[in-house]
């Protein structure tokens, strides 16, 4: 609404820069009264767009001289600033501050709270929150924080892991089962099979490898050539080139 009567009146004084014709009424009373509604409703939304925006810009600056505090005061050795809480409304003005570490004195508190004016903070009311621990029981806490978080984070990869080899084994299952109606109707000799990954492991080097392998039940003897066809079949079907068909 507000930038709707903006856009307006920057049009309207732009029509006049350009000395555009005015429209004019038979009845003067009417004109006027047309005007007069025209201005009264641009003030009425001016006025409170100037507050808010007057608003605005001391709150940026509270904060901005908030922020620039704490930075520049707060510089204990032994104690930090676990959270800070700067707050502005209506008429009050808060400096909330929760630290952690070695408790701050009482004369140290009221220099604090002397210092404010020289950070344009007058009328501010600053609240200093200690909770006093030592720093190598926060630093025994932070590690442990740690330890966790990678514990859980290793913990996630695990279940990622079984979650892959789970599907892993379901699509394979499915896979036997489709491979296995195709082979009982172009392969009615064969009984049964079980198709698998195979560890081979060489004896000589000690290295190992996995070998896709089906073993195969006939239902009685076939020839050499039945078990080729079987065994291109399966390879065309798997896309496996290294696969290697056995009689079970």
């Amino acid at each position: 609404m507000i930038n709707s009567v903006f856009i307006g009146i920057s049009t309207l004084i732009f029509v006049r820069y350009l000395k555009f014709q005015r429209t004019v009424y038979t009845d003067p009373a009417v004109d006027k009264k047309i005007y007069r509604y025209v201005y009264l409703l641009s003030v009425c939304l001016i006025l409170p767009s100037i507050y808010f925006a007057y608003d605005i810009v001391v709150d940026s600056a509270f904060k901005r001289n908030a922020k620039s505090y704490l930075e520049n005061q707060f510089t204990f050795e032994k104690s930090k600033i676990l959270s800070a809480n700067i707050v502005r409304k209506g008429g009050e003005k808060k400096i909330e501050v929760t630290m952690i570490g070695e408790t701050l004195s009482e004369d140290v508190l009221s220099q604090l709270k002397t210092i404010l004016p020289k950070y344009g903070l007058e009328d501010t009311e600053l609240k200093v929150i200690q909770s006093y621990r030592d720093s190598s029981q926060l630093n025994q806490q932070s590690g442990f924080s740690f330890q966790n978080e990678a514990g859980s984070k290793i913990q996630e990869e695990k279940i990622h892991l079984l979650e892959n080899e789970l599907r892993i084994l379901k699509d394979k299952d499915h896979l036997a089962q489709s491979v296995a109606k195709e082979i009982n109707v172009l392969f009615p000799s064969v009984d049964s099979f079980s198709l698998g990954d195979f560890l081979v492991q060489n004896v000589q080097d000690f290295s190992s490898s996995k070998e896709v392998t089906v073993l195969v039940k006939w239902k009685h003897q076939v020839g050499s050539v039945e078990r080729k066809r079987l065994e291109l079949f399966l390879k065309l079907r798997l896309g496996l080139e290294n696969l290697q068909v056995l009689d079970l």
